[in-house]
């Protein structure tokens, strides 16, 4: 059983680096859409149910309150998310940035410093 524990754990850490490769890699070409990459969920003892995303800052006019963000795959698919973001996540950045520049969603507001 721990075997399967740490394979398990191996696998995950494996899937979150290669996401992580392809996340800054976007994150630097693509800083309009304030790009981050989390989780929405918890890990408790009796199971995870976490959802992983990559998030915006941005937000559709519309709706401030809706968020604009790629993904939501569970901890036990992340591999899946990790070879979909190598394949998907920089064409959808761009369509999210042609969105920006015609308007259709709000670009991430510039952080303010603090004086």
């Amino acid at each position: 059983m721990a075997d399967t524990l740490d394979n398990t754990a191996t696998v995950q850490r494996s899937a979150l680096d290669r996401i992580a490769t392809v996340f800054y890699a976007q994150r630097d070409q693509h800083p309009r859409l304030g790009l981050s990459f989390g989780y929405i969920g918890n890990l408790e003892r009796w199971g995870d149910d976490r959802g992983w995303k990559i998030f915006t800052s941005c937000s559709r006019p519309s709706n401030f309150a809706t968020s604009v963000s790629w993904g939501d795959y569970p901890t036990s698919h992340l591999d899946q998310m990790a070879d979909a973001a190598k394949q998907h996540l920089a064409a959808w950045c761009d369509r999210i940035e042609a969105e920006i520049d015609s308007g259709q969603i709000m670009p991430a507001r510039p952080k303010s410093g603090h004086s």
